[in-house]
């Protein structure tokens, strides 16, 4: 694979990865506007039901819950793309959409006409 047709593979990826942002903004926008608008009800009733489950789900089953969770925290953790998986949690949390600018190589200055 040579650097021309690797590139062109990362913009298609990018563009097809911008259009699906687009497209879930789209689709989540009401939804966020409803959320908003009934934060309070939203967080009462996320309250009982957690309650709720609380009271009937048998210990044993919140056992396993917990370790099939936290087992699999730790195994993200330990691999190779753990820092990335976390990264692209960070950066959605804060909220950040927009893209960073693309970081030029010695290669690519080299290449340019003087």
């Amino acid at each position: 694979m040579n650097r021309n047709s690797a590139r062109a593979r990362v913009r298609r990826a990018q563009v097809e990865l911008d259009a699906a942002e687009r497209q879930f903004a789209a689709r989540w926008q009401p939804w966020r506007g409803r959320l908003r608008k009934h934060r309070l009800s939203v967080l009462i009733g996320t309250g009982l039901l957690g309650g709720l489950a609380a009271a009937t789900v048998p210990p044993k089953h919140w056992a396993r819950f917990g370790a099939a969770v936290f087992g699999g925290a730790a195994w993200l953790t330990r691999s190779a793309i753990g820092p990335a998986v976390l990264g692209a949690l960070w950066t959605g949390v804060q909220g950040y959409s927009a893209r960073a600018p693309a970081a030029t190589t010695p290669a690519d200055s080299q290449s340019t006409s003087r």
